[in-house]
Parts: structure tokens; C-alpha cells; sequence
């Protein structure tokens, strides 16, 4: 009779999907305005949104002329508004609003021919610009930031100003709240209500659809940029406490401490559609950051000694990340390779093509169909 073996049968089990994954980024060409020579040597951008139009917009300043660009999923960039170069000196805050009009925020200098005035354009998505409004309370100096609420009103604030105005562009504004700080960065919630951050008071800021302010206190250190994350909360960055965090509709806050020193953690975003990711910028060591919304997972992205920057930051619709440097706006692609089922003795193979391959790729272990950042 013959005996069982000791020894279990061999079998190969197939291994989980395996994709290898690689990050391209790239510096995007600058555009030529159509109305001056336009170079990118000193020219600063003063924010960045992804556009009603579904386009990623951005502003830009450089000796005392204004421009505003808007570049499509190829990387190339037009000038949106042509003549925003002769009738504007400075160009501030850009932000999306409800029935695919896009805004912006200009502002005129005093001299002694002109008046100073600062100017909310509405640019609709076939491109025609309109003239929103001549704000009430300034005098030539373009807004800190604003937002603009879902039913098309735009709220915005000037720096070292407690107050946050409101204007329907047909009436007079009006003060619609005085907060304890003064406001960074402002957005504009799933729900049209408005967060913000606020500098001197250590404090988020949060405005209902009916004017409801309510603050909260950051534990750490000041809050910075903010932005909507994925799972409905508002993500912020924390530059001076090296932290990115977290803040529910209820109000409570949690803060992640970034794994290098030194980050400076500026603008944020929430990642592309489908993801379960932010994004984050660090000037302070030239890389791009991103957490997954349960708080695991901080990931940093070198992007070398050149880039000056970054700053600024946003998803596009088209699945990457674009963000602003000093000079113009780069943009980040994830490629996922061909899914493959492999065998146990596959594994060599894999691993040996990763180490060929670019210092940004990584191997994704996931089959669950994630955007491959998000492991």
C-alpha cells in the first residue's frame, strides 16, 4: 500500500494584475498673446483653475502687462481674452462658475489719467467676455481671492481686508461677512457654499448659500490653499507646520505630517475623477505630493533642481495634474502599461524592467481598476 507524501503538490498560482506605471512631466509651451510680445523670463502666475469650459486656465503678470491663457488637452495654450493686456494692469484670481461662464479679476491702476478700478470679467465658454462688475470697495488693486457661488454670485476679498464682499453684477456690493482673520485662498464647495482659508487668526472659514459664517480653528499653524477632495471634505496646506489637512462639512479637523522636511506644502487640489487622491505642491523641495483621502499613502514626486516652483495646482479633465511654476505651467501625465496576468516565474522579469525603467515609474499591485497613483 502506498503511503500519502509529506509533502503538498506544487501548485503555480497566477499572481494579481500587475501594471507598471510611469509619470511624465513636462514644462508647457508658452503661448504668444496676440496683442504683445510675450516671454516667460519673470513672469509670475497668479492662479490657476480648472475652467467652466472644462479647459485649465491661468493668469499670469509680467511687467506690468495682464494675461490670461487657457490650454486644451494637447498642452497648448491660447490667449483667452486678447485685449485684457490694454485694459488691464494686473490680473489676480480666476474661477469657474455655474452655466459654463469661467471669471476673472483684473484691476486698473490710479494715475494721473486714469482712475484706479478693479474688474470682474464673465468669459462664456464660446469665449465671449463680458464686463460682471466694477467692484464698490477698491481702488486698483486686484482681489486677495474670490469664489463664485452656485447661483452666480461672485464673493471675493482683498489682502489685509477682514471683510468678504458679494456682488450680483447688477446691484450694489455688499459686505456679506467680517471675519476674524484675513482671507489666503477661497473655494467654492460641491454644495456652492465657500470655504476659506484665513492668515493672522489660524482659522478655516466656511459661508452657507445664505451667509452663514462659521470659523474653525487649525491646531497646528495657519492654513494656506484649499481645495474640495474626492470624499467630500475640503483638503488644506498647512506651509509653516510642514502638514496637509483635512476638514469635514461638520467641521472637524485632521492634519498629516509630510514624510520630508522642508516641503513648504502650497497649493492643493483634489486628484482626477475616479481617483481617490489630493495633490499637493512643495516649493520647498521642488516636488508634487499626494495622500490618499483616508489619510495613508503620502507620496512625493521629485522634479528636479531646474524647476523653479512649483506653486499652484489643479486636475484637469483630462486625468492629469497641471501645476504653475515660475515662468508657466507644467502638466503631469500617468501612464498605466497594458494589464497583465503573469505566473510566479514572471516576477523576475517585471522587477528587472522596472529598474530599467524612469526614475518617476513605480509597479502598481492592484487589480481593482484604481487610477494607479492611488496605490
Amino acid at each position: 500500500m502506498k503511503g500519502r507524501s509529506n509533502q503538498a503538490a506544487t501548485t503555480v498560482e497566477p499572481l494579481e494584475r500587475r501594471r507598471l506605471m510611469s509619470v511624465t512631466v513636462e514644462n508647457l509651451p508658452v503661448p504668444i498673446p496676440s496683442v504683445y510680445d510675450y516671454s516667460s523670463e519673470g513672469a509670475t502666475v497668479s492662479d490657476l483653475t480648472l475652467g467652466s469650459d472644462q479647459y485649465v486656465w491661468y493668469n499670469s503678470n509680467r511687467s506690468g502687462l495682464a494675461f490670461t491663457f487657457k490650454v486644451n488637452k494637447k498642452g497648448r495654450a491660447v490667449d483667452s481674452v486678447p485685449d485684457l493686456a490694454v485694459e488691464a494692469d494686473e490680473i489676480g484670481a480666476v474661477a469657474a462658475g455655474p452655466d459654463g461662464y469661467t471669471f476673472l479679476n483684473t484691476a486698473v491702476l490710479f494715475d494721473d489719467i486714469r482712475p484706479g478700478r478693479d474688474l470682474i470679467y464673465k468669459v462664456s465658454r464660446r469665449g465671449n467676455v463680458d464686463e460682471f462688475d466694477v467692484a464698490d470697495y477698491g481702488s486698483g488693486r486686484t482681489f486677495q481671492d474670490m469664489a463664485v457661488a452656485s447661483d452666480g454670485s461672485v464673493l471675493y476679498a482683498y489682502p489685509f481686508d477682514q471683510k468678504i464682499y458679494r456682488t450680483t453684477g447688477s446691484d450694489t456690493d455688499v459686505v456679506l461677512a467680517t471675519i476674524t482673520g484675513n482671507v489666503q485662498r477661497m473655494v467654492t464647495a460641491a454644495d456652492g457654499s465657500i470655504w476659506f482659508t484665513e492668515t493672522g487668526a489660524r482659522r478655516i472659514g466656511h459661508l452657507t448659500t445664505r451667509g452663514k459664517l462659521t470659523e474653525y480653528k487649525v491646531p497646528t499653524d495657519e492654513a494656506y490653499d484649499i481645495a474640495p477632495g474626492p470624499d467630500g471634505a475640503l483638503w488644506f496646506t498647512e506651509p509653516a507646520a510642514n502638514k496637509v489637512g483635512r476638514i469635514d462639512q461638520r467641521g472637524r479637523v485632521s492634519e498629516y505630517a509630510l514624510p520630508t522636511g522642508g516641503a513648504v506644502p502650497s497649493g492643493i487640489t483634489g486628484g482626477p475623477a475616479g481617483s481617490n487622491t489630493v495633490w499637493f505642491t512643495e516649493p520647498g523641495q521642488r516636488r508634487l505630493g499626494s495622500i490618499r483621502t483616508d489619510g495613508s499613502h503620502i507620496k512625493e514626486l521629485a522634479l528636479g533642481r531646474s524647476m523653479r516652483g512649483p506653486n499652484w495646482i489643479t486636475a484637469g479633465n483630462d486625468g492629469r495634474i497641471y501645476f504653475s511654476r515660475v515662468g508657466g505651467l507644467s502638466r503631469v501625465t500617468i501612464t498605466p502599461a497594458p494589464v497583465a496576468t503573469a505566473s510566479a516565474a514572471a516576477v523576475p522579469a517585471v522587477s528587472r524592467s522596472l529598474q530599467r525603467a524612469a526614475s518617476f515609474s513605480t509597479l502598481e499591485f492592484s487589480g481593482s481598476g484604481r487610477h494607479p497613483w492611488d496605490d
